[in-house]
């Protein structure tokens, strides 16, 4: 598995106007991530300004939706 940060912050430096939420997707588009993955990222890597709390589960579950996307 590819490095989910490091995708992250590639994502972001080609992306500077993108919302950190929406470069995590981008990041994890298609790569079969399960629910405490992409749990675990989004409280690590997604900036809290980016969302209000009581979004984080759908937003969670859209991240999984993504994730189990192919390209």
């Amino acid at each position: 598995m590819e490095d989910i940060t490091s995708l992250f912050f590639s994502v972001q430096q080609d992306n500077p106007h993108w919302s950190s939420y929406v470069c995590l997707l981008e990041a994890i588009r298609g790569k079969g991530y399960g629910r405490k993955t992409c749990e675990f990222y989004f409280d690590d890597l997604v900036d809290r300004d980016d969302y209000s709390k009581r979004d984080r589960e759908g937003l969670i579950q859209t991240m999984l939706d993504i994730s189990q996307t192919a390209d």
